[in-house]
């Protein structure tokens, strides 16, 4: 009996839960891409005709099972590096995934209250999207970890639309091509939309765009891809080399396994120097300890640059005194020859609760999840660092999932990104592949090559379209060496940056008015 009472609602949590399964899929490690153009079917049907609370447990239906599915491997970084039980992993997870499944609650709940005409939906659905995506993406320092659009990292025709409106374009494209494909369904499935008929014209309509906009969108990719590989060939370039000393995480910061670890990567360094680079990079805290201040492991690096008769990149912790107060931050040097430290970049936006506490002065009682970090200061936003062939924009970690730090670098005349992490947190989980598939779009937005260098894995290199030039695999000692444009040139998304989220927020305006009306009645969408 209670089950013939809820089946509608049972129908609907499945239908939901199905679509941010289905979602997830189109995510690295599977990485079923073609999913995403059609996953959000299922969850936009059931918003036809529920009312204000059905939509509501629609929209939680699909967050919990998407971000659950999608960012599971939190459990293992918190249980295995942060130390924290199993049992308390769980729900610390589970509270990420609720604060996230607010975002698609807001669409369900906004889709519902505000569209009663589905001719209005193809525009509204994808505006509304992408500018939930946006907030996520500032919100509480911001987490837009796999957002609808890094889907298509593959599809380099479909992302070179990314330097113009970013990733938030191709979510964009994704979202139209979803409600476009509900509408010809509701259209052939005689099925209304809120009790208004879905129309032929409509139908058509919907269809119509869908096609063109894909077809347009893939135009604007091939064309992109072409100059951008014209202006590639004739600009200078810089011979990189990328060291993953496959370093594993509970002995890096054991001073018994330091000088072990500095030789690994003096070794690896040595057979990249043979293709005579103009650059080494080492990954991020590559060198476990404070430059200058161990004699001994100092000696060892400078004699490793001494050898490889090159300049370096090698991430450092390091530190400020003021008074009689330290400040740390998350470091990479460039250094010369001589070991001299030519210039330094300290990473910007930091992981909270990983590096450091919000709020720690207020919340004293709060501590950090993961013991093996430690309590940093951010770094100035925009820095760039100078080597003998150009300059570069270093992004740490983390902070490469920010489009406004990279196209902050690029703005004061990066040539060249470089990206050095430490991805040895996330184990053999989906991470490290999500991590990297996100890199991707920093190259298409601002159109410059990216080198990178993973502790553990995923090392390699990015041309300026998107494409990965080399790769390596996870947990293997590896060094590998590429040649790579340094471009000048500015994109639209570096110069204006995301001024495609403000005209979709300008189209959402319509769409707002029915919501601040005193009067009730019927909106007019």
């Amino acid at each position: 009996m209670w089950f013939q009472n809820h089946r509608h609602d049972i129908h609907r949590v499945f239908l939901s839960s199905f679509s941010g399964i289905l979602l997830s899929l189109s995510f690295p490690k599977t990485g079923v891409d073609f999913f995403s153009w059609f996953a959000l079917v299922p969850f936009l049907y059931v918003l036809k005709d529920g009312n204000k609370k059905e939509n509501l447990i629609s929209g939680l239906s699909f967050g919990i099972a998407h971000f659950l599915t999608l960012l599971y491997w939190v459990v293992y970084t918190l249980n295995i590096y942060g130390y924290i039980p199993l049992l308390l992993c769980i729900p610390i997870l589970m509270l990420l995934v609720l604060y996230l499944s607010c975002y698609p609650m807001f669409f369900a709940w906004f889709i519902g209250r505000a569209i009663h005409k589905p001719s209005y939906l193809i525009i509204v659905g994808p505006s509304l999207w992408v500018c939930l995506e946006y907030v996520r993406a500032w919100a509480f320092t911001g987490f837009p970890w796999e957002l609808l659009g890094y889907s298509q990292h593959r599809m380099i025709q479909f992302i070179q639309i990314a330097d113009v409106a970013g990733v938030y374009g191709v979510s964009f494209l994704l979202v139209l091509v979803n409600t476009a494909v509900l509408t010809l369904y509701l259209f052939f499935s005689k099925k209304s939309w809120r009790a208004e008929a879905v129309t032929g014209k409509t139908a058509l309509s919907h269809g119509s765009l869908a096609i063109l906009c894909v077809i347009l969108v893939w135009a604007y990719g091939s064309y992109r891809i072409h100059e951008t590989d014209r202006t590639s060939a004739q600009a200078s370039t810089a011979t990189v080399s990328v060291i993953q000393g496959n370093i594993d995480q509970s002995l890096k910061w054991s001073p018994s396994n330091q000088n072990d670890t500095i030789l690994k990567y003096r070794n690896l360094s040595v057979l990249a120097a043979e293709a005579k680079p103009d650059l080494i990079v080492w990954p991020e805290t590559a060198a476990p300890f404070y430059y200058e201040n161990d004699p001994v492991l100092t000696y060892r690096v400078k004699e490793t640059l001494q050898t490889c008769e090159t300049e370096f990149l090698i991430g450092f912790p390091s530190y400020e005194k003021n008074m009689n107060r330290f400040k740390f931050f998350n470091s990479a040097y460039v250094l010369n020859t001589k070991g001299d430290i030519d210039g330094s970049y300290s990473k910007v936006h930091l992981v909270p609760f990983g590096e450091y506490v919000p709020l720690q002065d207020y919340l004293p009682f709060i501590h950090k999840l993961t013991e093996q970090s430690g309590d940093f200061y951010a770094g100035e936003k925009g820095d760039t660092l100078d080597f003998s062939k150009g300059k570069l924009g270093v992004q740490i970690c983390f902070e490469v999932i920010f489009p406004g730090l990279s196209r902050a670098m690029v703005k004061n005349g990066a040539q060249l990104i470089v990206n050095i992490t430490n991805d040895a947190w996330f184990g053999k989980s989906s991470a490290p592949f999500q991590h990297f598939s996100m890199v991707k779009f920093r190259a298409v937005e601002n159109k410059r090559a990216i080198a990178r260098a993973a502790n553990t894995g995923i090392s390699g290199f990015i041309d300026p379209c998107g494409r990965v030039l080399s790769s390596t695999e996870l947990y293997m000692d590896s060094q590998q060496t590429r040649k790579l444009p340094l471009i000048d040139t500015l994109t639209f998304y570096t110069r204006h940056g995301d001024v495609f989220v403000l005209l979709c927020a300008i189209l959402l305006i319509p769409s707002l008015m029915p919501l601040v009306r005193k009067k009730t009645g019927k909106p007019f969408m």
